[in-house]
C-alpha cells in the first residue's frame, strides 16, 4: 500500500515555482512513517527485554513517550502538508475530508499518547508497593499496546487515503 504511493498527481500547468510537488512530501511521509513504525518496535523490544533491575521503568517509558510524541506530531504535520498540497492540485472535496478526518485522528492520537504519558510519569508511588506497581505498569504496557494498535490502523486508513487521491485525481 504504502510502497506504491510514489505518483504525483500533479496536472500540467497546475503547479506554481516553489510549491512542493505531491511527490516530494509523499517521500519525506514515508521516511517518516518508516520512523515510527522502527520507533514502535524499538518501544516494544525495549519492553520486553526489560530486567527486573530496570529502574523506574514507567518514567524511562514516559520520556521514551514523550520523545516518540515530537516525532509523531512531525509526521502528522507532513500528512497535512500533503493533503494541502493535493486540496492545491485536485480541487475537489474528497480531500478536503479526508484532511478532516485525519486531522481528528491526529488530535485524538496525540491526546491519547499525552495522557498515558503522564499515567507513567505519575506511576509507581511507594503507597502502591511492589504489586501494585507491576500492576500498574502492565496496564500502562496495555494501553501503549492499544495505543499502537489505534496508530497503526489510522496510518493504514491514511495510506489509502493518499493512494486513492493520488490515483483518482478527482476529475
Amino acid at each position: 500500500m504504502v510502497q506504491t504511493l510514489q505518483t504525483s498527481a500533479r496536472k500540467p500547468g497546475q503547479s506554481q515555482p516553489g510549491q512542493s510537488q505531491p511527490g516530494q512530501i509523499v517521500r519525506s511521509w514515508r521516511e517518516q512513517r518508516s520512523s515510527i513504525d522502527t520507533i514502535v518496535r524499538e518501544t516494544r523490544r525495549w519492553i520486553v527485554s526489560m530486567s527486573p533491575e530496570t529502574s523506574d521503568p514507567e518514567r524511562e517509558l514516559a520520556a521514551m513517550m514523550a520523545e516518540f510524541a515530537g516525532s509523531l506530531r512531525s509526521h502528522f504535520d507532513c500528512g497535512c502538508e500533503l493533503y494541502d498540497s493535493l486540496a492545491e492540485q485536485l480541487w475537489c472535496v474528497e480531500v478536503e475530508l479526508a484532511k478532516r478526518t485525519a486531522q481528528a485522528d491526529h488530535c485524538h492520537l496525540l491526546a491519547s499518547l499525552s495522557g498515558l504519558t503522564a499515567k507513567l510519569q505519575d506511576a509507581g508511588s511507594p503507597d502502591e508497593g511492589f504489586k501494585g506497581a507491576v500492576a500498574g505498569f502492565l496496564s500502562s504496557v496495555e494501553e501503549l499496546e492499544w495505543f499502537f494498535d489505534q496508530l497503526d490502523q489510522h496510518e493504514e486508513r491514511e495510506a489509502d487515503s493518499f493512494e486513492w487521491l493520488l490515483q483518482a485525481n478527482c476529475d
